[in-house]
């Protein structure tokens, strides 16, 4: 997961124990805008994100972004915040705005947007909210959606 961490996003991410790395934040009045759990079990990683909702931190949001990934974040953060921002900075209405989203962590952004779409890969969940469901990332999932929503799908994907 590691190796992963740093192709994406360029940096090496932090493993270790929790406990210590809050006690050093808390040392160095650092305030992480996001924590990310990964495992390679589902299962487990469930028992850590109910570990964390039952704690009953109302700051916080646990959702998670893949099989593997769980993201705890403050609880006002939602990508539905960044829908209505992009829809005031570009002066239309959010109905103008098509969304796509596969996990937990879009799911906000999809209720908010004007078109929600699910990839094909996306959760069962992701999928019954969303108004259209593309084929997974893998089969060009964004490019066929870009292509029927946007272009009326005037290319071959």
């Amino acid at each position: 997961f590691n190796e992963l961490q740093i192709q994406v996003v360029g940096f090496e991410g932090i493993i270790g124990d929790l406990n210590k790395q809050i006690d050093k934040w808390e040392k160095e009045n650092y305030q992480p805008y996001k924590i990310l759990a990964k495992h390679k079990d589902p299962k487990q990683l469930e028992k850590t994100k109910q570990a964390i909702l039952d704690l009953n931190i109302k700051e916080l949001k646990v959702v998670q972004s893949a099989s593997f990934i769980l993201e705890i974040i403050p609880a006002t953060s939602s990508k539905a915040n960044t829908i209505n921002l992009l829809a005031s900075y570009l002066n239309i209405g959010v109905d103008q705005i098509m969304a796509l989203g596969d996990y937990e962590n879009d799911k906000e952004m999809l209720q908010a947007a004007g078109v929600s779409i699910a990839m094909g890969n996306g959760t069962d969940e992701i999928k019954s909210i969303a108004d259209y469901v593309t084929s997974t990332s893998d089969d060009n999932g964004l490019a066929k959606a870009v292509n029927k929503f946007v272009f009326d799908n005037k290319y071959d994907v």
